[in-house]
């Protein structure tokens, strides 16, 4: 190749070169400005940007009404408001307002004029203002779109429209439900102290605390023992019971008949230290999905959902401790027996650490005999019912001169007497209960007796033990001990 012709070449090599290299610089900086353009796009759709945790103050204008809420040292609360009911405030509400406040961003904006504003309920918006930092941030929230992608926002003085998120300016939109405290109580379960529930005027338990801590029946009976920790679990369940809606407000009681609430159905009464709380529910469909609330204090109503309702079904016999008479071993002096026709005595000396069996003293005897011994009183003494009849086919009270199937009786180092007595029922292998001489519904079966922890197979146990001793032990004919008992009282009669 001639020098002229590489001459050439390269003079055409540098000029492609040179074109590229302009080509390249030249999409480059349009890159450039696309990504300027992109950047200050989104720069415009940013609407606020502040620390949620400087601001000090929330002003909030909606239909009903004008709310200012404050900080204190215990939350949030609000300072001033011409709204016309009491209630209590939702903090976490006011938490979600600031942060979702502090970094708004749009998705895309809207241009608008002040004739088109009505399009997005902008013509007459709720208002949002934030006080944070020595600064005010405020936000005009208009309408969802009818896709319910989009809420319809502005800002003071701009005739720019933005479309934020939907949840987000449903949030901000608010209103009273959900400025209100969202739980039915606004307290926690350990500040209970009282708790009745009512049903067409009767009551289906009234509850109070003790003050040993210990939960106690005051109606429809007494002295039944309450299982304080299923209470405890009704009551954690019932604090976290949330309003599923908020309704309206009714200072007229006949708009309550509206809501089947005129002449409400369950009263539900929950006590603090130092505050009450009622509210009235109709009666109900168990296939309804939800159930009206009255709060007569707030003279509010809304609704709860079905499958939070389980508390207004309840019945005391839901919550007795399925122990029958407890007694606690260092409490007795002694235990009589009567069970299928047998009887036998169990003799404890606390100060003396002595046992017998009737005039069997094994206090000497191995540590086996000693445990059965234990375990037999156990038997009894942690007997339990399989479960409670509301309304008993039998007298409340023991009639005189009843003869049980069984009886136990207590005599407590005090000299008083204690009593559990189980007397057939209608159905095989079932008894009633009496307690002291009264019967609650509580039905035994016969495998309280007769199971692995009864105490006829713990008698069985002793009896083996003590013949492995060498010792032949036979409790006493019950029915002879009747006799005597009989033959004695006529004796003392004449």
């Amino acid at each position: 190749m001639s020098s002229k012709k590489i001459r050439i070449t390269l003079i055409s090599l540098l000029v492609l070169l040179g074109l590229a290299g302009g080509g390249y610089a030249l999409v480059d900086h349009i890159k450039s400005q696309q990504e300027q353009a992109e950047q200050e796009e989104a720069a415009s759709l940013k609407l606020f940007s502040f620390d949620p945790n400087t601001v000090d103050s929330v002003e909030v204008t909606n239909s009903d009404g004008y709310f200012r809420i404050g900080s204190n040292e215990s939350g949030w609360e609000v300072t001033e408001t011409d709204f016309p009911h009491p209630f209590t405030l939702n903090s976490y509400y006011v938490n979600v307002i600031n942060s979702s406040m502090g970094q708004l961003t749009a998705k895309k904006k809207i241009q608008a004029d002040s004739e088109s504003l009505s399009s997005y309920g902008l013509d007459d918006p709720v208002t949002v203002v934030c006080h944070a930092g020595g600064a005010d941030y405020t936000l005009l929230v208009g309408t969802g779109s009818v896709t319910n992608e989009f809420y319809y926002v502005t800002v003071p003085d701009s005739d720019t429209v933005y479309a934020i998120d939907y949840q987000v300016g449903e949030a901000l939109r608010g209103g009273i439900g959900y400025l209100r405290e969202p739980y039915l109580f606004h307290y926690t379960e350990n500040l209970i102290r009282g708790f009745s529930l009512n049903h067409l005027g009767e009551t289906a338990y009234d509850l109070a605390m003790d003050e040993a801590g210990q939960w106690q029946l005051a109606a429809p009976l007494t002295d039944v023992n309450i299982d304080t920790v299923q209470v405890n679990s009704i009551l954690t369940d019932l604090v976290r019971v949330e309003y599923a809606s908020f309704e309206t407000y009714i200072d007229d009681e006949k708009a309550l008949a509206a809501y089947g609430l005129d002449k409400p159905a369950y009263t539900v009464t929950v006590s603090t230290e130092d505050t009450q709380t009622v509210l009235y529910f109709p009666d109900f469909d168990p296939n309804d999905a939800v159930l009206y609330v009255y709060n007569p204090e707030e003279q509010s109503v809304g609704t709860i959902n079905m499958r939070d309702s389980s508390f207004l079904t309840g019945k005391w016999q839901q919550l007795v401790r399925p122990a029958l008479l407890q007694v606690p071993f260092e409490q007795a002096e002694s235990l009589d027996v009567t069970v299928d026709g047998k009887h036998f005595t169990l003799s404890i000396d606390h100060e003396n650490g002595t046992y017998k069996l009737d005039d069997l003293d094994i206090t000497a005897m191995n540590d086996n005999i000693k445990r059965i011994f234990e375990n037999l009183y156990a038997s009894v003494s942690e007997m339990k019912f399989e479960e409670i009849v509301e309304t008993p086919d039998v007298d409340v009270d023991a009639p005189t001169g009843m003869q049980p199937d069984c009886s136990f009786v207590y005599t407590l180092n005090d000299g008083s007497q204690r009593t559990l007595e189980l007397v057939s029922t209608t159905e095989e292998n079932t008894y009633w209960a009496y307690i002291d001489h009264r019967c609650i519904g509580e039905k035994v079966r016969r495998n309280a007796l007769s199971g692995t922890s009864g105490v006829l197979n713990f008698l069985e146990k002793m009896t083996d033990a003590l013949a492995d001793e060498g010792i032949t032990y036979e409790p006493s004919d019950a029915t002879e001990l009747v006799s005597e008992t009989e033959e004695s009282t006529e004796s003392s009669e004449d």
